[in-house]
């Protein structure tokens, strides 16, 4: 039982990258509003149930404008592949 316990801890452990990309994915296409806001300076810092304020070399980003520009270029190379496998 331990064994399983350890197994199955150590494949959730493997997929907290996968979730938390997943996590800010849905943010950045889901506008969602909330009435708390933090203002935080690693993208690592992330809450559930707040807006952000991000600080990045001395300049404050809105999360709607640093999620854009995270997954800007991803969206480019994504319509890239798909144009050129047609």
């Amino acid at each position: 039982m331990l064994i399983f316990l350890i197994l199955t801890l150590q494949k959730e452990y493997k997929k907290i990258d996968q979730l938390y990309n997943k996590f800010l994915l849905e943010r950045y296409l889901n506008h969602y509003h909330f009435s708390k806001s933090k203002i935080i300076t690693n993208k690592d810092n992330f809450y559930r149930n707040r807006r952000h304020l991000i600080k990045e070399k001395g300049q404050y980003y809105l999360e709607d404008e640093y999620l854009a520009k995270k997954y800007k270029n991803f969206f480019k190379s994504v319509d890239f592949i798909k144009i050129t496998m047609l």
